[in-house]
């Protein structure tokens, strides 16, 4: 027996979402609830005992990779962890990368200079080779009260911008002490964001 419920901790001003946008958001809300469930009940000796977060990372992935093969059963999406590439044109292979303004920088005459930062998300749903059809891009922590939530929302931030141009951002976190996973989905709309944050109870072993 499990609940998802919502914080409006980061809740924006409401919009006018299109009925498609309503949809596909639910949808990805769904991907994401199931997988945490069945990474629970299959591998929860995995959060429980504390080990790295790459060994629960590989198993979140493997239930994400079903379940949206379950929701889109004719996309294609490859689902990757670690993945450091992105494909500029044809020839070309480089490192994500992105202007990150905060938290990394430093002052030179009053003058705030970015520095470049290597990206290398958690998992990502996408299709190899090409920007068009990035889908999901996740960052996952075991816990956020020691590690920097901040950093990791400004990955995700990179990532729904050009030329990754993901559609959705996540923020899982494990919590190994507690008894639910939390969530937040991030969705890029024009120059601002929405966001909500979701709270799952684990299974009952």
């Amino acid at each position: 027996f499990f609940i998802v419920y919502k914080s409006n901790e980061y809740k924006l001003p409401e919009r006018t979402w299109g009925w498609n946008t309503i949809n596909i958001m639910e949808e990805i809300k769904k991907i994401i609830e199931n997988s945490l469930i069945e990474l629970y009940e299959k591998n929860s000796i995995l959060i429980d005992r504390n080990t790295k977060e790459e060994a629960i990372n590989h198993w979140l992935a493997i239930y994400i990779d079903k379940n949206i093969r379950i929701a889109y059963p004719d996309s294609n999406y490859n689902v990757d962890i670690e993945y450091n590439r992105n494909v500029t044109n044809e020839n070309e292979q480089r490192f994500f990368s992105k202007l990150i303004k905060y938290p990394k920088y430093f002052k030179k005459d009053d003058i705030v200079i970015s520095i470049m930062k290597e990206i290398i998300p958690d998992i990502i749903v996408h299709k190899r080779g090409s920007n068009k059809n990035n889908l999901l891009c996740i960052e996952a922590k075991k816990n956020y009260r020691y590690a920097n939530e901040t950093k990791d929302i400004q990955k995700i931030l990179g990532l729904l911008d050009f030329p990754y141009n993901y559609s959705y951002g996540c923020l899982v976190e494990y919590s190994p002490d507690e008894e639910i996973f939390s969530f937040l989905i991030i969705r890029k709309n024009n120059l601002d964001y929405q966001t909500e944050r979701f709270f799952i109870n684990k299974p009952i072993k």
